[in-house]
């Protein structure tokens, strides 16, 4: 349903400039919580990057932060947050949220350079103990 009157400055800003494909709209089944989880993956990832086929996972991930973010300050829950974060990890890897998904370990110098980093930062330690 439109929204009658003058749009909020929110509203305004939410307001999509590119003619791509539409973002995911998390489903009506999820709290608040999860629903804000799924809302802030799918709007921080590129307008590409998920497909409706997507959704079922995205919602699995959304619930899983949420039950390892609401078990996580709890010891009596560790058993719950152990196995939430783990089905977080893997459904990120899934979705290619993981930075080790969204890189390929064949392109030609990813190695090197990441390799070049952490010998700098390596070095720059040494120095500073030194």
């Amino acid at each position: 349903m439109l929204q009658r009157g003058r749009k909020s400055a929110a509203g305004a800003l939410a307001l999509r400039i590119d003619s791509g494909p539409p973002l995911l709209e998390p489903p009506s089944k999820l709290t608040k919580q999860e629903a804000e989880i799924f809302t802030n993956i799918v709007t921080t990832c590129r307008p590409t990057h998920f497909v409706p086929s997507d959704l079922v996972l995205l919602v699995a991930y959304a619930q899983a932060t949420a039950i390892s973010q609401n078990s996580a300050h709890d010891p009596s829950k560790i058993v719950t947050f152990e196995k939430s974060t783990r089905v977080m990890a893997l459904l990120a890897t899934k979705l290619r949220l993981a930075p080790q998904s969204r890189v390929d370990s064949k392109v030609p110098g990813r190695s090197s350079r990441y390799h070049s980093i952490a010998k700098k930062l390596l070095e720059e330690n040494e120095a500073e103990a030194a």
